[in-house]
């Protein structure tokens, strides 16, 4: 009798299978039995043998299966009823306003996975029905801190392409449109916007390209202004052709100072009096070790009213267990909330109710065989006693995704780590260079990302580029293998070698600058890439990350430049110093860096002047001691051979 009821019961769970999965699970009986019957080994009539001529059919129908595998894609946002509603009533406020448009400021700080990016990226529902919409999503990365407007720049970058893909068919003259008026506007300065956006040059006719003029007279202010305000040109232009138009900026927290002071411009813009919205994410205890963010808050806030701005400020919390049970839930295909409850409760304690820790919590669960679909029940089944005693609770997201990333296959965690160099975002013909450097198999590159796309770990964000899931992954990703400074700079001398041979280096250059920078080798070609860095950063202003990359410059000179590479080592000293007072701090270093060259015979008065122009500003400018300035001055005249007699007065 109980070997009836038995079969009888693994015959109702092969039809339940079946069905909920179809052809899969058809494959998968199907592979089990040899003319219709299920083979029987041995004297115990509990046991089943699979034939061995059908073993692969099997592996081939467990890998098509979906019903024993986490649902990711099937998680929506939890436990955040309220500020999505926040949200779009500032979205709604915006839209609906009368007399001048005000532009919204909404700061969302949150801890790390507590699901700011998913909130901010709800706006992409309201924006449903404008034909002229526009959303963008970028962020700043904790590796990439000195490169200069690296998530504006993206953000733009994206804008622009969505403007050329609303220019196909009947709307060819769209972009035509769009890069005429913002010429009409700008003339020659638009060159300063395409050295940061080189997209823009596809919307501006050919003929209209100019050249810039380079500031002089070390008038840092104007030069900041004039970029500031071709930015706030380039918004009007696009705002008067695209409502809305929603810039979300992530990881505000790891911004540098001049991306923050160009958002407060775009925002403080009065003569804009199109739609903007702006929404930007950050950690709350990083945010407030920003001063400069702190500042720009503290900024914005004071200015609401003149400017037209309307700062809402949300806090996110960790969610409740009903929350952690949705997700889990969503995860398991399930929709009885009390089968889960005691699952739920576990997780949300070992969690702290953080919902990104919730999902990786389940899927280390799934590793470690805690938590399994059983084929025979078809469903998922997990002791919610044994994971309570086998498990422990953390605040650190980064421990459970490392001990998940070290059981892929080794292939995979490689790919892994170089992709996590590259940083938030990266792209496959980047990363297959990397791969192929490294010894990788030609099309292996694009079989891990195909993996690492079903686990959960990237998303791709259309034409070949990919994005983390969270950035703890990319954090986990670099915490493998070796020390993260000497992965990094390996990294960056990989790209190096490679972009230099086929010319692809100036598009890759901050990235593979900042990669370098990672390692302390004295080497010529590292001290030119970031002379070149330096220079790029100057050309639109960004003065402090500029300042840096001319320190690492020189960091990476060797003992013997002063007689073997003295030009290169002339015009490090000269940039840095120029930008450290562009700066305006460290002025101690401005007088480091003009004694190292003055006070050498080696280098003529014409050499000089560029660390005497700097000693003079700081003089006469920064330290308002007019009177030596004068004196400094009539020094230099001396030492150029100036034969006029200048007298001070008494």
């Amino acid at each position: 009798m109980s070997s009836q009821c038995s079969d009888k019961a693994s015959d109702q769970s092969t039809a339940d299978l079946t069905s909920k999965s179809g052809g899969a699970s058809q494959e998968f009986s199907a592979a089990f039995s040899i003319d219709g019957s299920l083979r029987r080994g041995g004297a115990d009539s509990s046991h089943f043998e699979i034939p061995s001529s059908n073993i692969s059919r099997v592996k081939g129908a467990m890998a098509e299966l979906t019903i024993n595998k986490l649902k990711y894609n099937d998680i929506e946002l939890v436990g955040r009823d309220e500020q999505k509603q926040i949200l779009h009533d500032c979205f709604e406020r915006m839209m609906d306003s009368e007399g001048p448009v005000k532009k919204e400021l909404v700061l969302i700080q949150g801890h790390s996975g507590t699901g700011k990016s998913s909130l901010a990226a709800t706006l992409k529902n309201s924006i449903a029905g404008y034909d002229k919409a526009v959303y963008v999503q970028e962020k700043f990365d904790l590796h990439y801190i000195e490169y200069p407007f690296s998530a504006i720049s993206k953000a733009f970058t994206n804008v622009c392409s969505q403007v050329m893909a609303m220019s196909k068919g009947t709307n060819k003259d769209f972009a035509h449109s769009i890069g005429q008026a913002i010429y009409d506007e700008l003339g020659a300065e638009v060159d300063s916007l395409s050295r940061l956006v080189p997209e823009v040059e596809a919307l501006i006719p050919e003929q209209s390209h100019g050249v810039l003029r380079q500031t002089e007279n070390y008038d840092f202010a104007a030069g900041q202004e004039r970029f500031k305000f071709a930015f706030r040109v380039l918004t009007r232009v696009l705002g008067s052709f695209l409502s809305p138009l929603l810039l979300v900026i992530d990881d505000l927290q790891w911004a540098d100072a001049a991306s923050l002071k160009l958002l407060d411009a775009l925002l403080s813009d009065v003569e804009n009096r199109h739609n903007l919205m702006i929404v930007g994410c950050y950690r709350p205890a990083n945010g407030k070790n920003n001063t400069n963010l702190s500042d720009m808050i503290a900024a914005i806030t004071k200015k609401q009213d003149s400017c037209r701005i309307n700062l809402t400020e949300l806090e996110l919390q960790p969610i409740q267990v009903d929350d952690v049970n949705k997700i889990i839930l969503a995860l398991l295909g399930m929709d009885d909330p009390e089968r889960t409850r005691d699952l739920a409760e576990v997780c949300f304690h070992r969690t702290l109710g953080n919902p990104n820790f919730v999902i990786e919590f389940v899927s280390m669960l799934e590793m470690e065989g805690l938590l399994s679909f059983n084929l025979g029940l078809t469903k998922w089944v997990w002791e919610a006693k044994r994971i309570e005693d086998e498990t422990m609770s953390t605040a650190n997201v980064v421990e459970l995704l490392i001990a998940r990333l070290q059981k892929l296959p080794e292939e995979t965690q490689l790919l892994m780590k170089y992709a996590a160099c590259l940083g938030s975002t990266f792209d496959l013909k980047t990363l297959d260079i990397l791969w192929k450097n490294h010894g990788g198999k030609a099309g292996g590159c694009e079989h891990q990302l195909v993996i690492l796309q079903d686990g959960n770990f990237i998303e791709s964000v259309g034409n070949d580029t990919f994005r983390w899931i969270h950035d703890s992954l990319q954090e986990a990703a670099l915490v493998l293998g070796k020390d993260q400074d000497s992965l990094l700079f390996d990294i960056g001398v990989t790209l190096y070698n490679a972009l230099a041979e086929d010319g692809g280096l100036e598009d890759h250059l901050f990235v593979v600058a900042n990669l370098i920078n990672h390692g302390d080798q004295e080497k010529v070609e590292f001290a030119m890439i970031n002379l070149r860095a330096a220079e790029k950063s100057r050309s639109f202003s960004a003065f402090k990350s500029a300042a840096s990359y001319a320190a690492k410059g020189i960091q990476n000179l060797p003992d013997d430049s002063w007689t073997s590479h003295r030009p290169l080592l002339l015009e490090l000293y000269s940039i840095g110093a120029e930008m450290e007072l562009a700066s305006g701090h460290r002025e101690a270093v401005v007088d480091d860096y003009s004694n190292k060259i003055i006070n050498r015979d080696c280098f003529d008065v014409m050499d000089k002047m560029p660390l005497y122009k700097c000693r003079l500003y700081k003089i006469a400018t920064m330290e308002m001691r007019h009177q030596d300035a004068v004196k400094y001055g009539l020094k230099i005249l001396k030492a150029l051979g100036s034969q006029n007699q200048w007298m001070m007065p008494s």
